[in-house]
């Protein structure tokens, strides 16, 4: 069976979350009975962001809706006649009797209602009747329930009544008021009563609640230590209590992370064994519940537990127009979670080098740079060596391979301002390609096709494609609503990167077979601002190891100042272009040998470059320090970490050929300096994808208020030239945004005084 055979059909469900969105509704993929997706309950996919989203979470199985708009009523309970009662007085409800209804595990049922406005979350006390819990649950914003899938303790599907999401779009649904619900659960409140008996709180719980001091944050937290079987199976279906100990244990199989050890979650505290570290509830909630900040964590915590937020030294928000105010006090939150989840993030993006401190690596690689700048009018070495680099690749290409049979083809991508001058080092290497003839080594200044780019590889199979403005043709190729060519090109330069020491299949076409290329060596040049390349990337190219195979130099700051350069653009050094020459020939068996008779039906044996002893030791440190970082990776930040070793092993080899290529070896300094190199990447693709890469206009919104503050350093953006900078948001959105933010401890606000007497303070947002 084939490779492609395996893998999951994910039109229906795709095709089945489509007729939700069009029906009103917003789905959200799920694992047995919740989304384990950070950041679910913030997120609304359009259309064509669905197949990428079911493709990443491809073991969420299960489809659910989020009640945004919704009242989803749940009558959780598994004594018939106790349901058929609270059943009956529902229907009391005008329009009641027109509500769908999902059964999951009868007698329990739950009605779906369309709200008049977003509500939070209501219920009602849980009673026991006849040992059996009960309760009514009313879901609204910030909850899911699932729609369509298997239900996690029967095993069976889902079924329907009344109709279904597919059937009855939302606005058909009868509307229920927030005045109806209150009523509803009073009366079912009473239902319960007289059923059953009440579930009483467990008196450390209550201790906590009256006695505990520190921040709400604290409180909350102890309260659900106090209590942890009110939340646990919630956030952890698959929890189990130990009988011994008392403590419920989570596995790492469970939460879908390839680690051996599993949480511990006790009233003396938690801990994660597979990350060794101490975890605090309103933490979980965040990481495996989607809570979007500290406060719906600590409020879904507070609704499990049944205890009020204002009980235990919640303050409401006063509305947005003086809300600013709250934000001139660092938000006491960053005292348990805030604080820890950036100083993890400022670790994951910490870097001891620059750019700048990375352009002298030796060998030939430092020639070519020096010779480079010395004929540029605005001189960069950082823009130099991202172009010597995959240029230097090719001309070794296939001749040479490094650990793990690593080859010389990168994809290097050089992001400048506008009149950087990125557009020199191109074309003083097409001078030096030129000078000596090197042309078998050049590839296409634009990818059409993936049927013209394998024609290329099969003439030259070592080849440099040098692009300025990259970012159109990537925004042609990453488009999800991109035509066939643009897809298959897109998935054929994602292949090549992998098989340039093996061989590259190809597809077959109806007139045309498919033909073998044979150590395919593709290396990329592409320049671009860094607008428009972050324009060109969605979400699903951050996961599907688009972006992870970029080697990334991010170079930002004042344009170089201008110098009268040291020679004239022409003029090339005679010892740059022999060692050009001599390294086009290096690892050729004859005379006869030469790249003009290289065609990519041919395979080649590619000489082994060993690793010095020191190098070898530096790479292992880097292997287990991104080890170490990658469960803390989110979202596309995995696929990045995963490929930095592989890329640090390519530029060493690299240098080393360029240093010595008759007798090569990788010594510690290359290593070092590789390393070093591929983890600025790493840093520069996770910390600016998160900042620059959105699907909806509300996340760019989000990443553009963020950017804008960070943009003014320590002295903070006003209020007033925030909103001048962003008048085409809505005024409500971007106040819900820098609440967000600040939730969320990425700014902070500081009030200055009236520059005059009588006059307004200032609000100024600094980034945190």
């Amino acid at each position: 069976m084939t490779a492609a055979a395996t893998k999951p059909d994910l039109r229906p469900i795709v095709d089945l979350r489509r007729s939700l969105l069009a029906n009103g509704y917003i789905p959200v993929p799920v694992k047995g009975k919740r989304p384990r997706i950070k950041g679910w309950t913030t997120f609304r996919p359009s259309a064509e962001q669905l197949e990428g989203q079911a493709r990443k979470y491809a073991d969420h199985k299960s489809t659910g809706v989020i009640c945004e708009n919704l009242a989803a009523i749940d009558i959780d309970a598994l004594d018939a006649d106790v349901a058929d009662t609270l059943i009956v007085r529902l229907m009391q409800i005008p329009g009641a009797d027109r509500a769908p209804c999902r059964v999951g595990k009868a007698p329990k049922a739950l009605f779906l209602f369309r709200a008049n406005k977003p509500l939070s979350k209501r219920t009602t006390p849980e009673y026991t009747v006849g040992g059996k819990k009960c309760q009514i649950e009313v879901l609204g914003k910030v909850q899911q329930f699932v729609a369509f899938g298997l239900h996690a303790d029967t095993g069976r599907e889902y079924t329907w009544s009344n109709g279904d999401p597919l059937s009855v779009p939302l606005a058909d649904l009868p509307e229920i008021t927030e005045a109806q619900i209150d009523a509803y659960i009073a009366d079912a409140a009473t239902i319960l009563a007289a059923a059953g008996k009440p579930v009483k709180a467990d008196k450390p719980a209550q201790r906590t609640h009256a006695a505990a001091g520190g921040t709400f944050w604290t409180r909350c937290n102890a309260a659900a230590l106090a209590a942890p079987e009110r939340w646990v199976r919630s956030l952890f279906p698959s929890a189990r209590k130990e009988t011994g100990t008392g403590a419920w244990r989570v596995s790492s199989s469970d939460l879908g992370r390839g680690l051996e050890e599993d949480i511990s979650i006790h009233a003396d505290g938690i801990r994660d064994f597979g990350e060794e570290r101490p975890v605090t509830p309103i933490q979980l909630v965040m990481d495996y519940g989607g809570a979007p900040t500290t406060r719906d964590a600590a409020h879904w915590l507070c609704e499990q537990i049944g205890i009020n937020p204002h009980d235990i030294g919640w303050e409401n928000r006063q509305p947005v127009a003086v809300r600013f105010g709250a934000l001139l006090t660092p938000p006491e939150a960053a005292n348990d979670d805030s604080e820890e989840w950036r100083r993890e993030e400022e670790e994951l993006f910490r870097s001891d080098a620059t750019l700048a401190d990375l352009t002298r690596p030796g060998g030939f690689i430092e020639e070519l740079v020096d010779w480079i700048v010395s004929s540029a009018e605005h001189p960069s070495r950082e823009l130099a060596l991202s172009a010597v680099i995959p240029f230097v690749g090719s001309l070794i290409g296939r001749r040479f391979a490094g650990y793990r049979d690593a080859r010389t083809n990168v994809y290097s991508i050089a992001l400048a301002p506008s009149g950087y001058g990125k557009d020199h080092a191109r074309q003083q290497i097409k001078r030096l390609i030129a000078a000596e003839n090197l042309h078998p080594f050049s590839g296409p200044a634009r990818l059409m096709s993936a049927s013209g780019l394998r024609a290329a590889l099969m003439e030259k199979p070592s080849i440099n494609c040098m692009i300025d403005e990259i970012g159109g043709p990537l925004r042609e190729m990453l488009d999800p609503r991109a035509n066939q060519h643009q897809a298959m090109l897109k998935n054929d330069i994602l292949e090549y990167f992998s098989t340039a020491s093996t061989y590259f299949e190809g597809a077959a076409y109806a007139q045309v077979k498919a033909v073998r290329l044979e150590n395919p060596n593709l290396g990329i040049y592409g320049t671009s601002t860094q607008d428009d390349f972050w324009n060109s990337m969605s979400s699903l190219s951050t996961v599907d190891g688009f972006m992870a195979r970029l080697i990334l130099f991010n170079i930002t700051g004042l344009k170089p100042a201008l110098v009268v350069p040291d020679r004239d653009v022409k003029e090339i050094p005679r010892s740059i272009r022999e060692k050009a020459k001599a390294l086009a020939m290096a690892g050729r068996a004859a005379n006869l040998d030469v790249p003009a008779v290289d065609k990519g039906d041919k395979p080649r044996v590619a000489q082994q470059v060993p690793l010095s002893a020191g190098a070898e030791r530096v790479r292992r440190e880097f292997k287990a320090d991104i080890e170490k970082k990658l469960p803390k990776a989110v979202g596309g930040d995995a696929a990045v970490l995963n490929r930095a070793v592989e890329h640090a092993v390519k530029l060493a080899l690299i240098v080393a050929v360029a240093t010595d290529w008759g007798h090569p070896e990788v010594t510690e300094r290359q290593m070092s300096w590789a390393v070093q190199v591929a983890w600025l990447s790493c840093v520069s693709l996770m910390r600016e994808s998160r900042l620059n890469v959105a699907d909806s206009q509300r996340e760019r919104n989000v990443n553009r208020v963020l950017k804008l503050i960070q943009a003014e350093g320590a002295r903070g953006m006003t209020l007033g030239k925030l909103t001048d900078r962003t008048r085409g948001i809505d005024k409500r959105q971007r106040e819900e945004i820098l609440s967000d933010l600040a939730d969320a401890g990425r700014i902070k606000g500081e009030q200055k005084a009236p520059a005059k007497a009588g006059g307004r303070p200032t609000f100024t947002f600094i980034a945190r």
